[in-house]
């Protein structure tokens, strides 16, 4: 019944809770891709001390989910003053080891040959990452950018700790407010999680020409 899609709409701020979620999944999103990208471009392309043991560390902090560490992050949250502000909400997701592991894998494989080309026209290091490495890496940044979003959108266990109020709340944790000890109203839950799916829809048909480019190419051979 369309009423579904009404009722809860007008009883709690739920388009703030939208806009809460977009803007929380969006940042999360373009800081991962910058970081992630910066970081997986020095471990693929630069030789230095104890390259391989960092990366074998970051790669080991996967096994460890945020359940895990949530007390000790919460304590540091809270010591920073950052409860209940878009900061805390935003640190723990500011850069993954998953999102390093992604882009490291994918720009190893660009040729050598052109950044040292790029190095004797004299081009600088930041340079050839913005001219040459990124717009080479576009289908995998489309990736990790679909899943990095669709990740950040559904998480459920930190935004209900950290956001305790309507000014941070995310769409998730609004979901979850419609069920209480007297009531389910599992049909306005329904209504209200198709409304909260369609952003994820929508940056998957922006981004899904990159996305299955990726899965269906390989890198560049010298």
């Amino acid at each position: 019944m369309f009423e579904n899609y009404i009722i809860p709409f007008t009883t709690k701020p739920y388009f703030r809770y939208l806009l809460n979620s977009t803007l929380f999944a969006s940042g999360a999103t373009i800081s991962n891709l910058f970081f992630c990208s910066l970081a997986g471009y020095g471990f693929a392309k630069f030789r230095f001390f104890g390259r391989k043991v960092f990366f074998i560390i970051i790669l080991s902090t996967m096994m460890l989910s945020i359940h895990v560490i949530m007390v000790p992050l919460f304590i540091m949250i809270n010591n920073l003053n950052w409860g209940d502000t878009w900061m805390g909400l935003f640190a723990p997701f500011l850069v993954t080891a998953f999102g390093i592991f992604l882009m490291r894998q994918n720009i190893i494989n660009i040729p050598d040959a052109y950044i040292e080309a790029a190095r004797i026209d004299g081009a600088s290091e930041i340079r050839i990452y913005f001219n040459i490495i990124l717009p080479i890496s576009k289908p995998i940044l489309s990736t990790l950018a679909v899943l990095n979003f669709m990740f950040t959108w559904d998480e459920f266990i930190w935004p209900l700790i950290v956001a305790t109020t309507e000014h941070t709340r995310t769409m998730s944790v609004g979901v979850a407010l419609l069920l209480t000890i007297f009531r389910s109203p599992i049909n306005q839950m329904a209504a209200v999680s198709v409304v909260g799916m369609l952003p994820v829809l929508i940056a998957y048909l922006f981004f899904h020409r990159y996305f299955i480019e990726s899965l269906s190419i390989t890198g560049l051979k010298e």
